[in-house]
This record gives structure tokens, sequence and C-alpha cells, in this order.
């Protein structure tokens, strides 16, 4: 009886396990099922669409004026510093003029001297002159009619005509002194005036109304002809300046429209397209396109970053989100989901302009593909994947 007892609890432990065995194969399924990873996708479609592309450049004069002194000397001292607005005619610099004055006083002297000598000493010289060989001319011909009568000695007409030799050239002598003594006052006269000019010179004043945008050189030094003092801006209008591709620059119109707006003044103010360059900067190789700002308030300031954005038509092309392309040390791939396995492809892609948060894609993807945008940088290669839609 306990051999059956015994044997019957065997037959119930044994019971028991094959109960747990089954109800556990049940959950089986459960037990093992995989997690996927969860992504985000993009179906991938030629944009025909215009486009916008963003500009940064650099808000400048439209004039722009380095002022120098036409003659050399020690500057005295300048009237206005870097940022002050000035106006058409105010004085800017002055050199010292003392040797100018001085200069200037010889040259009067020596003009009022020709004057005098002109006017009086060598006209008297000229009367005089003339008077005599008159005189002379009027003896000789007498006694040229008495000494062909007879009447007067060859020795005597000998004296007259000698005399009358002697009086022409004195005469002639008169009237060379009187050409020279004009052209003597005509180089005096010639350097007074430029004593007086001179003395303008040593100051300059502003040609237009503007800012001073930069100071070359400082009060007390010795300054040459033509050497740069000062740099003044016209402020009335501004360019922004931006450097353009060549794909870009065939874009822009004389006198088309564009808003730009100014960092520094936080303001959009609106651009005209005024020059397009037509020469490459040789070392970034970009194109220099100049919009026209009014800025009668005076609101924008020289060296102000500006920003604007070109239209245009992007036909055939593809943009993908910047963040869908993985970077690698091998290059730049994405990820695309193959909708019938769920696993996704690591696909290598040569990447062109960045627009925005978005990048073109120049060779890799095609209209069709399914595109990886979110999870990316936590799948690899062949893995299957859950879509989050």
């Amino acid at each position: 009886m306990k051999i059956k007892n015994k044997k019957g609890r065997v037959a119930i432990a044994l019971l028991g396990i094959i109960m747990i065995f089954l109800l556990s194969g049940c959950n089986t399924d459960e037990a093992v099922k995989t997690e996927y990873r969860n992504v985000k996708t993009l179906l991938i479609a030629n944009t025909d669409q215009s486009t916008f592309e963003g500009l940064s450049g650099n808000v400048t004069p439209m004039e722009t004026v380095k002022m120098s002194f036409k003659i050399d000397g020690v500057i005295e001292r300048i009237f206005v510093k870097e940022g002050q607005a000035v106006m058409k005619g105010d004085l800017i610099a002055k050199l010292k003029d003392r040797d100018y004055n001085l200069a200037l006083d010889a040259a009067k002297a020596q003009y009022d001297a020709a004057k005098m000598q002109i006017s009086k000493d060598i006209p008297n010289l000229l009367d005089q002159a003339k008077a005599q060989l008159e005189l002379t001319q009027l003896t000789y011909d007498r006694v040229k009619a008495l000494y062909e009568n007879g009447a007067v000695s060859k020795s005597q007409w000998d004296e007259i005509s000698a005399k009358l030799i002697v009086d022409k050239s004195t005469y002639k002598q008169a009237q060379d002194a009187y050409e020279i003594a004009t052209v003597q006052l005509g180089q005096a006269k010639a350097a007074y005036e430029m004593a007086q000019k001179n003395i303008e010179e040593t100051s300059i004043y502003s040609p237009m109304d503007g800012i001073l945008l930069k100071k070359m050189s400082s009060e007390g030094e010795v300054q040459g002809a033509g050497y740069p003092v000062v740099a003044l801006g016209s402020v009335e209008n501004m360019w922004a300046e931006f450097g353009v591709t060549d794909e870009q620059i065939n874009a822009f119109k004389i006198g088309e429209e564009m808003p730009v707006y100014v960092y520094g003044a936080d303001v959009e103010v609106k651009g005209i397209v005024d020059e397009i360059g037509a020469l490459a900067d040789e070392k970034t190789r970009l194109f220099t396109v100049k919009l026209k700002l009014e800025n009668k308030d005076g609101l924008l300031k020289s060296g102000m970053i500006a920003k604007s954005e070109l239209q245009s038509e992007k036909s055939g092309k593809i943009y993908v989100p910047f963040l869908s392309v993985v970077h690698l040390s091998s290059g730049e791939i994405v990820y695309l989901y193959d909708e019938t396995s769920h696993k996704v492809k690591a696909c290598p892609v040569t990447t062109g302009v960045l627009l925005d948060d978005r990048i073109e894609i120049l060779k890799g993807l095609a209209e069709g593909d399914v595109l990886v945008i979110e999870g990316q940088y936590q799948i690899s290669d062949g893995e299957e994947v859950m879509i989050n839609d």
C-alpha cells in the first residue's frame, strides 16, 4: 500500500511538471519576440518648386572717398573722429602753414616788384629810348641832306650815322626789356597764385555729407602729398554686398527688389540689385552682388552683417533633411527602408549645397526611395526596423 501511494505521488508530480511545461509553452512566442527599433521615414521626390537660398554679406557705404593733402607738410590737427557725421564743406584736417605763409610773402614781394617794373621803370626807359631815336633820326635826315650838298664834312656825317645806329640798338634793347619784364611779371603772378593756392591746400574739407570711416594719419605726422589722411563714406544710401557662386550669379537682375535683414540695426529693408560683378574673386571664387539700401534714418552702419534670400528654381533636384545624412570616416551615407523586408540599407551619397536645414543630394538617391529621417543614428545596415508614423 505504501508502494502504491508512492507511485501515485510520483505520477502526480510528473503530471504537475507536464502542466507547467505546457503552460509555459503557451507564452513562448511572447518570450522570444524581438523588439524592433522605431524609425521615421520620408518618401523621396524631386523638388520642382521654387526654393530660397540664404545669402550672408556686409553693409558698406555706396560712396567712399579717401581724402589727402595735395602738398607736403606736418599735420596740425584732424577735426573729426571715427564714426562722426560730417556735412559737406566741414573742415576735416589742417597742415601747419607757417612755411607756406613765408613763401606767400616772398612770392607777393616778387610779384609787386615785377608789377612796378613793368608799370613804371621799363616804360620810362622805353619812352626815353624812343624819343632819343626819333630825335637822332630827325638830325640824321638833316645832316644827310647837307652832306649830299657838301655843306657838312664826312666826319660829321659819320658821327650822326653812328649815333643813329646806337639809338636804334638802345630802343630795341628797351623793347626787349619790356617783353622780358612782361614774362617775368607772368611768372611772378603764377608763383604768387601758387603760393596762395598752397595756403588753401593746407586745409581739406568734406566733399559730401557722410561719416568718417577711418583715420589713417595722426596729428604731428609728416604727411606726403596724395597720401590718405581719412576715409569718408556716404551714409544716405548703403550697399549690402554679398558673395555668390557661379550657379547663383545669373539669377540676379539689375533693379530687382530683394528683402535684406540687417542684424546690427535689427531691421528688414528693401534692397535693389544695383551692381552685379562680372569677375570672381581669385581666392573665394565668388562674385560680388551689391544691393542698394536706403538709410535716411542712419540706422545702417558700415560693417553690419546683412542677410537675404535668393529665390531660384531647383527643378529635378533632391533635397533631404540635413540630419538624415550620417557622416562617417569613410564618407556620407543615408539609410533607405525596404517596405517588403522591413529592413534598412546603408546607401552612400554625394551631397551638394546646404539650404537652411536641407541638403542637396547629387548622387545616391532616386525618386521613390524611402529615406530614414529619424532614428538613423541607432540602426545598422540590414537591420529590421519598425516604422513610427
